[in-house]
């Protein structure tokens, strides 16, 4: 039936049919995520993703895919806490940049056990912004697995699907708003 359906739409067309952009962009947006879905389940074949601390009180976060986070050369003591390769619970907490080139941009200070990790920088806001709740959230992060003791340990953390970005610039904290 579906190919005798498939057939007489065929037969009413008046020839082949453009693609338009927008069509081109999101089938490119779907193949990338398809091709992350597959490489992310190759390279965590045989791993153990179980976390190695407790759960944080808190809306978990939709985990869909690892973005680097900025800032965790300033904590490799506390990231060292646990192997390299670890998959652990985070706490993320919504804030403004301090300083730097997007300072007052909004951001997420990452939190493990307690003690500060690290931050989303602003070109990845920018592509998860809205995405985090306000309150207290939660998600999974995890450190490299380099055999090498002497590199940083690296964290991503694990966040939904990003969307395009978005200019952040209406929502940045000035610092004469400060005041």
């Amino acid at each position: 039936m579906q190919t005798w359906q498939a057939y007489q739409l065929l037969q009413e067309m008046d020839g082949p049919r453009a693609e338009t952009a927008e069509e081109r962009r999101r089938a490119k947006r779907r193949n990338k995520a398809k091709t992350n879905a597959v490489m992310r389940a190759r390279s965590l074949s045989g791993q153990k993703t179980d976390p190695v601390n407790e759960k944080p009180e808190g809306a978990e976060l939709e985990a869909h895919g690892g973005e680097n986070l900025s800032g965790g050369s300033l904590y490799q003591k506390t990231l060292r806490k646990y192997p390299r390769g670890s998959y652990f619970w985070v706490t993320l907490v919504k804030d403004f940049i301090p300083s730097g080139k997007y300072e007052g941009y909004p951001t997420v200070f990452i939190y493990m056990d307690g003690e500060e990790i690290g931050f989303l920088g602003a070109r990845l806001m920018a592509k998860h912004w809205g995405q985090i709740p306000d309150g207290p959230v939660m998600a999974l992060a995890h450190t490299s697995n380099c055999a090498d003791e002497t590199k940083p340990y690296k964290v991503r953390l694990e966040l939904p699907q990003a969307h395009e970005p978005v200019d952040l610039s209406p929502y940045a904290r000035r610092a004469s708003n400060e005041a």
